[in-house]
């Protein structure tokens, strides 16, 4: 494999694993949240926890979410972060994370 064709697989994984990450982050500060919030509510997590099977459980599905997009391609999506479209996706991330079983209330 020839060093631009290495160098381009490395950028092409970097993006897929930083877009990737930006939704797993969003629902590890929200288990963190939970976690660190009381000690009833770090409990009820554990009870929640122990009873996993499946990621599922605690991370959103993504693949139809947009990803490996350049900073032209995001700005055109969504005109910037904190833009109406942006924050209708973050809603929508958000909304996904709420609904799964061990962030329900």
């Amino acid at each position: 494999m020839s060093s631009a064709r290495r160098s381009r697989t490395r950028t092409v994984s970097s993006h897929r694993r930083r877009s990737r990450s930006a939704h797993a982050d969003r629902a590890g500060s929200r288990l963190g949240e939970i976690a660190t919030r009381s000690r009833a509510s770090a409990l009820k997590l554990q009870q929640r926890l122990a009873n996993v099977q499946d990621a599922r459980a605690f991370f959103p599905l993504v693949h139809d979410l947009p990803e490996f997009m350049s900073q032209a391609e995001f700005q055109r999506r969504f005109g910037g972060v904190g833009q109406p479209e942006y924050r209708r996706m973050i809603a929508q991330i958000e909304a996904r994370i709420a609904g799964l079983v061990v962030y329900r209330k």
